[in-house]
């Protein structure tokens, strides 16, 4: 199929390395919830002339618009991977919905109550079988299988986590300030410092109503690592296409938890190490 669309006029790079900068703490405040969406847009196009940060972020989002439609239009196992993705939230919401309420082809569809029935146990519509409930939410959600550690380490990892949590409470810059209160401290070995990161994981309650995101998980990792009388560096870092933010931690050896999904093709950019 013929596009009568062509490319208008070529990418302007100066607009965007003066203010690169500025384009990673942008988005880091809206990563941490320091500004909104809203109030970004609003200051961006108060002004009658329009600003040199707001200019800088339209340009960067034309070029990486171009990148992504020129790899679609040239990969073709790049696009299939998307439609594989696609596929599986559409399949995923069938399995959810014929769990809960599967009705017969050509018939609407009508909101009912599901039955619940003594011991946990839920009726199967369609199926006429009675499962556990656990069961049911293990096959619509697929969890992860659960990291391991040595009860000491979850132990200190359960209170690290607790403070964490707290913590989170607290305005960013005030975590900050703590975290360098630790900076006296010698720095941990990268294996001991993976150990706990497993440790944190392995204790994370799955029925925490709150956030429990890698914020959370690298701040406790760095909290039991000062539990155990050794530091490491909270790293707050960014990255584009699409905007996204990341926390890990750090030691002389090397990084814990951030080189995760798809990190290898699209690396994080530290904006902030503490201590």
């Amino acid at each position: 199929m013929a596009h009568s669309h062509q490319p208008q006029r070529p990418a302007d790079s100066k607009l965007v390395d003066p203010h690169w900068d500025d384009l990673l703490r942008l988005a880091g405040s809206l990563k941490y919830g320091h500004a909104t969406t809203s109030l970004v847009v609003g200051k961006l196009s108060a002004s009658s002339r329009q600003n040199a940060l707001a200019a800088a972020l339209k340009e960067y989002g034309a070029i990486r618009k171009t990148i992504y439609a020129a790899k679609c239009l040239s990969d073709p196992a790049y696009r299939r991977k998307i439609a594989r993705q696609l596929n599986k939230g559409e399949s995923l919401h069938s399995l959810r919905r014929q769990l809960h309420r599967p009705e017969p082809a050509g018939r609407p569809r009508a909101d009912r109550r599901v039955r619940r029935h003594p011991g946990g146990h839920r009726r199967a519509h369609g199926h006429r079988l009675c499962v556990p409930e656990e069961v049911v939410a293990v096959t619509v959600m697929v969890p992860s299988a659960r990291p391991t550690a040595p009860r000491p380490d979850r132990l200190v990892a359960a209170v690290a986590l607790a403070l964490s949590l707290a913590m989170s409470w607290w305005p960013l810059r005030w975590q900050i300030a703590t975290v360098r209160l630790l900076r006296g401290l010698p720095y941990a070995r990268l294996a001991r410092v993976e150990a706990l990161y497993a440790a944190v994981l392995a204790v994370s309650p799955a029925w925490w109503p709150g956030r429990i995101a890698c914020m959370e998980i690298s701040l406790a990792t760095v909290i039991a690592t000062a539990l155990t009388g050794r530091q490491a560096r909270w790293v707050l870092g960014a990255r584009f296409l699409p905007d996204a933010a990341h926390a890990w931690v750090e030691v002389p050896e090397g990084a814990v938890g951030r080189d995760i999904g798809d990190a290898a093709d699209r690396p994080w950019m530290p904006v902030l190490s503490v201590p």
